[in-house]
């Protein structure tokens, strides 16, 4: 069983990003698996659910179904967010995935994120806990937060295959 204190490392960066756009009032896009998107604001956040106000209400939406929530900084008056800081030591057991994104992060690694939903994303890890990513993407001012269990795969930009394939570009063709 984990310790109260550790408990709170592991989810450190999702708590703090959530207080942060609830403070902030800046609204959000929820996106779960591929298809169900939800804009609203972020009004409380449990342990397992979220709930975000919507034009339609209130709405509680399970931790486990999401796949990313995305700062919508398209709003006026939607500034920068602070960032959390790291916490001092390192987490209780060390892993390969720990290690990995602790290089990605010193080195501010470009990186493209397959997601489960079969979207990819392209961004610089901000920070990190035992469950999400917090991800600043290319041509987003606000950071987007991802829940590792949506992330299919994960890879540095130039190792990344060109746009077209899986294996590459697609080859071009011509009709006779």
């Amino acid at each position: 069983m984990l310790a109260a204190t550790e408990t709170i490392i592991r989810n450190k960066v999702e708590t703090y990003w959530f207080d942060a756009l609830m403070e902030g009032a800046v609204p959000v896009d929820v996106q779960i698996g591929s298809l169900v998107r939800w804009q609203g604001r972020i009004r409380s956040i449990g342990r397992h659910e979220i709930v975000i106000e919507t034009s339609e209400g209130e709405i509680s939406l399970p931790k486990h179904d999401i796949t990313m929530v995305r700062a919508n900084a398209a709003e006026e008056g939607s500034g920068p967010l602070p960032r959390p800081a790291r916490p001092a030591d390192p987490p209780s057991r060390t892993d390969l995935q720990h290690l990995i994104l602790a290089r990605y992060l010193e080195k501010k690694t470009s990186l493209v994120l397959h997601l489960v939903s079969k979207q990819a994303v392209v961004g610089t890890l901000i920070d990190y806990d035992n469950y999400t990513l917090l991800i600043r993407e290319r041509r987003q001012r606000l950071p987007t937060l991802l829940y590792k269990h949506g992330v299919a795969t994960l890879q540095s930009a130039a190792a990344a295959p060109p746009r077209g394939t899986a294996d590459g570009p697609r080859p071009s063709q011509s009709r006779v």
